[in-house]
């Protein structure tokens, strides 16, 4: 985990929580549009920095910053 993630005691175990950011865009850009390559690139560095991704799960742009994200082994 990285700084921004909170660390707390639960049950004698270590609980992580990350932060959450919400991503919500276009549905409908067409393919090859630089807002999709914006969006998965964000996606990415939101994933390597720890974040967690929440997005409205629709195409175009929130489908873009979810590859991303997965890509780097985000959620």
């Amino acid at each position: 985990m990285n700084e921004r993630a909170t660390k707390g005691q639960k049950d004698g175990h270590e609980r992580r929580e990350s932060a959450a950011v919400a991503v919500f865009g276009s549905g409908s850009a067409p393919a090859g549009h630089s807002l999709l390559d914006e969006a998965e690139r964000l996606g990415r560095k939101l994933a390597e920095a720890g974040f967690v991704l929440v997005c409205g799960g629709y195409g175009g742009v929130m489908e873009a910053a979810s590859r991303g994200a997965s890509q780097a082994g985000g959620q």
